[in-house]
C-alpha cells in the first residue's frame, strides 16, 4: 500500500470534504481560511492522487479511498508534520498551549489519565454533531510522556 504523506493543506482539504460533502473553490476557501491559489494548487495534486474529483461546479471526496486516506492520517510522517506545525503555531500564541514538567505519583498519574479519557470522549461527542452553521475547526492535541523517553528520543536523533 502506497505512503499517502500529504500537506496539512490538503488534510485541511480533504477533512473539509468529508464534512460539507460538496464544496467548491470560494465554499473551500471560506472553510480553510487561506488564499485560493494555494487551495486550488492543492486541489490538482489531489486529484491527480484519486482523493477527490470534481463535477457540477464541485469538489468531492472519493468515497471509496477515504478508508485509506483515515488510516493515513495516523501515520508517523503526518502526525509529526502535524504536531510540529501545532507547536510551532501555539508557540506564537503562547495563551493556547502550556507545558509543564512535573513531577507525578502512580495516583496523580491515574487521575491524569482519567482527565485525558474524559477530553477523548468529548471529542468524539463533539465529532457527532451534525450543525448547519458554520463552524470553526480547531486541532487538539494532549498527552504526557516519562521524561527519561523524550531524553532518550533526543539522544537518538
Amino acid at each position: 500500500m502506497e505512503s499517502l504523506v500529504f500537506t496539512s493543506v490538503e488534510w485541511a482539504i480533504i477533512d473539509s470534504l468529508h464534512h460539507h460533502q460538496r464544496l467548491n473553490l470560494l465554499g473551500l476557501q471560506k472553510d480553510l481560511g487561506i488564499c485560493p491559489q494555494i487551495i486550488f494548487r492543492s486541489l490538482q495534486y489531489l486529484i491527480i492522487r484519486g482523493v477527490i474529483s470534481y463535477y457540477r461546479q464541485g469538489y468531492h471526496l472519493n468515497a471509496l479511498r477515504f478508508k485509506e486516506l483515515v488510516h493515513h492520517y495516523q501515520d508517523q510522517k503526518n502526525l509529526e508534520q502535524e504536531c510540529s506545525l501545532m507547536v510551532k503555531t501555539c508557540l506564537q500564541d503562547r495563551e493556547s498551549m502550556g507545558l509543564k514538567r512535573i513531577r507525578l505519583d502512580k495516583d496523580d498519574l491515574v487521575i491524569l489519565k482519567s482527565y485525558f479519557k474524559q477530553i477523548q470522549k468529548f471529542i468524539e461527542d463533539a465529532k457527532k454533531k451534525k450543525s448547519k452553521e458554520q463552524q470553526e475547526t480547531y486541532l487538539l492535541f494532549w498527552g504526557q510522556q516519562a521524561q527519561k523517553n523524550v531524553l532518550n528520543c533526543a539522544l537518538n536523533l
